[in-house]
């Protein structure tokens, strides 16, 4: 009996470790990498950790601190938000995401002070690279590549302009070309059968680079086709802070959805109106969430906006959701 009861307490405590922290061979992985400083490797690994642990926040807290660690304050500080709505008051992200903030704050009002020197003088190439500097710190190579092009057209002989545009966004260009591609391989990986490939190109890509809003809805695709459909949200949550597309709507609401995360679902839903007023299968979707959330009237409403926009709707009355192309039955 004495033997029984310390093995129940220790799967016991094996679910605890599996349901609340981060598994322990992940956890030691972590630790090593971020000992020794391989910051990039330590996002990817993390990040990608959530694919079987999605509702983890310390996974998703090691994500903004790899985030935060390679400067992508932004997208950090969207990280700590999400987790915060999942679980206000916790202490380590509500600290993380003040420093963030502050950090932030220090950051734009730097650009400010550049922008109005720009202002003053707008063709002084210096001030450009002065921008152009603050914009890769926060690896915001798409501002850093405008401002660093308009020093070499102001200061073509500017020894620090070209070593910039060289260096910190062709370079990185590369960088990300060959993380889109090592992420499209991955999908073939995968589809070809090839599960451990796959994972292995996925990680070197993120840790190649993390800019690329395709490598995530790559990977975001990767997850759906296993049904992981919570590290497929966060994928696809990842994309959609990288490059807000109100497009996106409908793959992330049905996402949410499936999840039975309906009020999440209902305003992804209607980002689908900033993109076009005619949108019935939104229309309808949401028309499911509200009926899901007893909303009857609601669920009415929207139903008969659908029809409206598209009779035929109402002959189909789907029982399907697609995301990113995959089947779900509902």
């Amino acid at each position: 009996m004495k033997r029984f009861s310390v093995i129940m307490v220790a799967i016991l405590c094996s679910a605890v470790v599996m349901a609340g922290g981060v598994p322990d061979a992940l956890m030691q992985k972590l630790t090593k990498l971020k000992e020794e400083q391989r910051i990039p490797e330590y996002y990817s690994t993390a990040f990608m950790g959530l694919a079987d642990n999605p509702n983890n926040l310390d996974l998703m807290d090691a994500t903004a601190e790899g985030l935060q660690l390679i400067g992508a304050l932004p997208r950090a500080q969207a990280v700590c938000e999400r987790i915060l709505n999942e679980a206000p008051g916790r202490a380590q992200t509500e600290k993380r995401l003040e420093d963030i903030k502050k950090n932030l704050e220090k950051i734009n009002a730097r650009i400010k002070l550049v922008q109005q020197k720009i202002e003053e003088d707008p063709d002084n190439g210096q001030n450009y690279v002065t921008l152009s500097a603050i914009y890769i710190g926060l690896k915001d190579y798409a501002k850093a590549r405008e401002a660093v092009n308009k020093a070499t057209r102001l200061a073509p002989s500017n020894p620090l302009a070209n070593l910039m545009k060289n260096a910190y966004t062709q370079q990185l260009d590369e960088a990300t070309k060959k993380a889109i591609v090592l992420s499209q391989d991955a999908l073939g990986a995968y589809n070809k059968g090839q599960k451990a490939e796959a994972h292995t190109l996925f990680q070197t890509a993120f840790t190649l680079s993390i800019i690329s809003p395709f490598v995530y809805e790559t990977y975001a695709t990767y997850l759906v086709k296993q049904k992981k459909l919570g590290g497929a949200l966060i994928a696809l949550e990842e994309q959609h802070t990288i490059h807000p597309d109100p497009g996106q709507g409908m793959d992330l609401g049905n996402v949410c959805y499936l999840l039975k995360r309906y009020n999440k679902a209902l305003a992804y839903y209607s980002e689908e109106f900033k993109y076009s007023r005619y949108s019935p299968k939104a229309h309808y979707n949401m028309g499911l969430c509200l009926r899901e959330l007893g909303d009857k009237k609601g669920a009415k409403e929207q139903f008969d906006i659908a029809f409206k926009q598209m009779p035929k709707l109402k002959e189909m009355k789907s029982n399907a959701v697609y995301v990113r192309g995959v089947k779900f039955e509902l």
